[in-house]
């Protein structure tokens, strides 16, 4: 398979709960389409859906039973069979879910993955096998341990990759462009959108990653190679050439990804995509850490004062959880601050993208801040940190002078294979942090070791895919951390690079 190929339908489970799903599908045209869910072992259950928008490039999203009057409840912790068909029967495509647990009868145990960072191709274009195995590595790794759900956190299509089709490279924008247009600065908002939804059909079009999506619900959220390289870091993208990128890119995101979670047409599309969802005792939140991210003369804003607010709002209103999960796509602790400092100084590239660096720590101290004085009033309650990002999976624990413990997990990358310079760079970036500061508040990092016993690749610089095991007894609160990768076999089968211990509230 060559990059080119294009996506032509798919279906995906986007959000659940414990009585509705939220489902995308993308078709070859316009028009009805039938959409018929069959809970196991009850009737099914038959809805008329119409896909109008073709400037959403034959995608449209439905909320059953919401968006349909007099239609029924789903039941909680049911498995569901569903397809979407056209009106003479010809199947646009299949999905299967489970509905999500009440938090009342919620289940003692269950696990979810995360993943960030597809980008299966090799530099002249080509599928790569290893790439295109790890997609059915982590299906079967999903299945095996029973995953209720997963979150995309981040470049699940590059714009700019691989580098001989990059809609930033001039000979192939060439061959892509709108009539007239010699650069992608040059195009209109609506022209961008067009060109990204079509490299969500390249990216999109592998059977083994439809099925991801088809089989599993999932939470999507964006960071910078659904715009570009370090969006939002760069002065320049903050000026007016850049805007229409920035508003295409997003609206295509939104057709293909937000769609999934925020029920909002493409007219009144969101500005930041931060959103959150329960799931039994569990509550997650997911911070946009790029659609609002402006770089000025003396600081990058990487979230609004909004975006907090909201998020402190979140975090209120789940006070009864038993576990929170935020999830931030660039992690929160990977390098020092004088590395980072170094690194943006040297390159002014790849270091002021971190949360350490001097431009963009005031925001992450601000998130800190919320999350300690948060677990200060609530003690009782769990709280890990979820990322991608940076091509490596690593586990850290966050020790707060006062006693507080964080712990953080990235899984990256799922198909972007890298070099073995940068692999080993990768993996050995976050050795070098051993503490946080945010003013007044002081912390200890660590790579947090395995469970006894365990395999201990941590940091782990190979394709990954992250798992997050809850146990609850409802009086205590426990996670055990997993990064899975592909053997070597002829034929990969899923191997555990690291497993954590089981990580109670301190």
């Amino acid at each position: 398979m060559q990059f080119g190929e294009e996506l032509q339908s798919m279906v995906a489970i986007g959000a659940v709960t414990a009585s509705s799903v939220r489902l995308w599908c993308r078709a070859v045209g316009t028009g009805p389409y039938r959409l018929i869910i069959e809970p196991v072992g009850s009737p099914p259950i038959t809805v008329d859906i119409e896909i109008r928008d073709g400037s959403a490039d034959h995608t449209g999203a439905w909320t059953y039973p919401d968006e349909f009057p007099g239609a029924s409840r789903l039941a909680p912790t049911t498995a569901h069979e569903l397809r979407i068909a056209d009106h003479d029967g010809s199947v646009v495509g299949c999905g299967r879910f489970t509905t999500a647990p009440e938090s009342a009868n919620a289940p003692h145990a269950f696990t979810f993955a995360a993943m960030s960072c597809h980008q299966p191709f090799d530099n002249k274009g080509e599928l790569s096998e290893r790439s295109r195995s790890m997609l059915r590595v982590a299906h079967e790794a999903m299945t095996v341990r029973g995953a209720q759900f997963f979150l995309a956190m981040g470049d699940q299509v590059y714009s700019d990759a691989p580098p001989a089709h990059s809609l930033f490279d001039e000979s192939y924008f060439q061959r892509v462009a709108p009539p007239g247009r010699a650069s992608l600065l040059e195009c209109t908002r609506g022209e961008i959108r067009a060109l990204f939804q079509q490299r969500y059909r390249q990216f999109w079009a592998i059977p083994e990653l439809q099925r991801l999506y088809a089989e599993f619900p999932s939470w999507p959220m964006l960071d910078d190679h659904e715009i570009v390289d370090n969006f939002g870091s760069l002065e320049e993208h903050a000026l007016p050439p850049w805007d229409s990128v920035r508003e295409g890119a997003l609206d295509a995101f939104h057709d293909y990804q937000g769609s999934r979670v925020l029920a909002a047409t493409p007219a009144d599309r969101p500005r930041s995509f931060d959103h959150g969802f329960r799931w039994g005792t569990t509550a997650v939140y997911q911070i946009d850490n790029r659609s609002e991210r402006r770089a000025y003369a003396e600081h990058t804003q990487v979230v609004t004062p909004a975006q907090l607010s909201t998020f402190s709002e979140f975090l209120r209103a789940h006070d009864d959880a038993r576990l929170l999960i935020i999830m931030v796509p660039v992690p929160l602790v990977f390098v020092p601050s004088r590395l980072a400092n170094l690194a943006g100084a040297l390159t002014h590239h790849e270091g002021i993208e971190r949360w350490s660096h001097e431009r963009c720590r005031p925001d992450r101290d601000r998130i800190f801040r919320l999350l300690v004085e948060h677990a200060r009033a609530h003690p009782a309650q769990k709280l890990l940190l979820l990322s991608g990002d940076i091509h490596a999976g690593t586990a850290f624990q966050i020790k707060w002078t006062e006693g507080l413990v964080f712990h953080q997990l990235t899984a990256s990358a799922l198909t972007n294979k890298e070099s073995f310079v940068t692999t080993f760079l990768t993996e050995l970036a976050p050795r070098t942090v051993s503490s946080l500061s945010c003013g007044d508040l002081e912390a200890e990092v660590s790579l947090v070791a395995a469970a006894d016993g365990a395999p201990a690749q941590n940091p782990f610089g190979r394709l990954n895919l992250g798992f997050v095991h809850v146990d609850d007894d409802g009086h205590r609160t426990r996670v055990q951390l997993e990064l899975v990768s592909a053997s070597d076999d002829e034929r990969p089968i899923p191997v555990t690079a690291y497993l954590s211990p089981w990580l109670t509230v301190s």
